[in-house]
């Protein structure tokens, strides 16, 4: 790239060459001016995509992979399944492809987005894989990793600000299964009364628990509690959606395992990193009561660092989500109940007494039944241990190994938590049931726009 400025945080030069990457219309801007239902060239511009070549380079030459179907597009990037087939057209292996927008170069050009010269997503996803590898050789017998997303590999697109992943296929997520329950649960303007008894069993919610804080342990501690040379990794961004559901490895239960992904806003810090990075670079620049306070800009002064209990707060927000049977976050803004809440940058807003806001409710008021009936049906120990979760102050917040403890105490307390198996009422359904494996991929005649050809694009490791 003569006379170009190339940072030592980027790959070393010479780049791959990315003619064989197409020149594909950005589909989010296709999205973004999309005035219809439907759009013609959004709809071709899926088309085209679906037609990258996203072989790998240790595929035999009999194998080949395809684009079956296109699972979403938005601001930050398409997603769609591959499916691999063989000579006679028999699909043998499914797996999902990921491609970001093309970012900013201000972005692109940051330091604290890149790690070990590669993108921090991709790189975090590496060492995730590095770590689970370990366990596999080692027969180590370390259960946390499976509940986070199994990464196949990447192919980063420097020119083009740009980069895909390639990642094991799950069906659904946390928040799509637990819909039925959310829409079941009917509230009214002054007292969130409900309409029925269906909820999701406790003994789930637990499931779901201890799933949500051996993946954070995973993240936090690498393969085991006493190594020494992991850097701690925070996702930041835990949620219902965020939360896959694949087969469990127990056959004798109907219930899905899951999985925690996306590690877009996920980070770990470095030796020589400036010490303002965190938060400076990963707090949000929006207000938002998804998110823990920490995390919301101009909030803490002196600025409280991420970590941990960052996360420990959005385990939190899912099981509040889940105990409530609500899709809302913990901090609500709805008619009647309100007070006014002024942020550090002068906002006004209104909020229920869910969040431990420490000048306007005490802890005790999260999760007692008054706003959100739901809540009424789960026990009180489960309950205190989501108050723990969802403390205002970050230092108020249970550490993961105290949730882990409490969690095995609960289980022993109670074994019937940890083995009873009743109905979820979202019991794992694979939504790509038309390309299972072992099924004959019925390839569609797909319109594409022109341009540069798509040819083979490796993937790596």
């Amino acid at each position: 790239m003569p006379g170009n400025a190339h940072f030592t945080f980027w790959p070393d030069l010479p780049w791959s060459p990315e003619t064989d990457a197409g020149d594909t219309p950005n589909l989010a801007a296709w999205n973004a001016r999309r005035l219809e239902v439907e759009d013609s060239g959004l709809t071709k511009a899926k088309q085209n995509w679906l037609h990258m070549n996203v072989s790998r380079d240790d595929d035999n030459d009999n194998e080949f992979w395809h684009g079956a179907h296109f699972i979403y597009n938005g601001g930050q990037g398409s997603c769609a399944l591959f499916v691999k087939t063989d000579e006679n057209n028999f699909i043998i292996d499914r797996m999902v492809v990921k491609e970001t927008c093309a970012l900013s170069a201000s972005n692109w050009e940051t330091q604290s987005m890149w790690r070990n010269k590669l993108p921090a997503e991709i790189d975090i996803h590496r060492r995730i894989e590095i770590a689970r590898k370990n366990i596999e050789d080692n027969d180590i017998g370390d259960h946390r990793f499976d509940h986070l997303v199994q990464f196949r590999g990447y192919r980063l697109l420097m020119r083009k600000r740009m980069y895909r992943l390639y990642l094991n296929l799950y069906s659904g997520d946390l928040y799509e299964a637990a819909l039925p329950h959310f829409q079941n649960w009917q509230y009214n303007d002054q007292f969130g009364t409900c309409g029925t008894n269906e909820k999701v069993p406790e003994e789930y919610i637990w499931y779901v628990f201890s799933a949500l804080v051996d993946a954070c342990l995973a993240l936090q501690y690498g393969r085991s509690l006493d190594q020494t040379t992991w850097e701690p990794i925070t996702h930041c961004d835990l949620k219902l959606e965020n939360v896959l559901l694949g087969r469990s490895d127990d056959s004798t239960t109907k219930w899905p395992r899951p999985v925690v992904a996306d590690f877009g806003h996920a980070f770990y810090e470095t030796v020589d990193a400036d010490p303002a990075e965190n938060p400076r670079e990963y707090a949000n620049w929006t207000v938002s009561d998804d998110y823990a306070p920490e995390q919301e800009p101009l909030r803490w002064y002196p600025p409280v660092k991420l970590n941990e209990r960052t996360d420990v707060w959005g385990i939190g927000k899912i099981l509040w989500c889940l105990i409530t049977n609500s899709n809302q976050p913990p901090a609500r803004v709805l008619p009647g109940g309100r007070r006014v809440v002024i942020d550090a940058l002068g906002n006004k807003h209104t909020r229920y007494p869910t969040v431990n806001w420490p000048y306007l409710y005490p802890t005790k008021e999260v999760l007692t039944g008054r706003w959100f009936t739901a809540s009424r049906k789960y026990s009180g120990e489960l309950k205190e241990l989501v108050r723990r979760c969802l403390e205002y102050r970050q230092g108020a917040r249970h550490s993961l190994i105290q949730l882990r403890n409490a969690i095995d105490r609960a289980f022993e307390k109670r074994p019937n938590l940890k083995t009873a198996r009743p109905d979820t009422g979202f019991a794992h359904n694979d939504e790509f049931e038309q390309w299972a494996v072992g099924k004959t991929y019925k390839r569609r005649d797909i319109e594409t726009l022109g341009g540069d050809s798509i040819g083979h694009e490796g993937a790596s490791m």
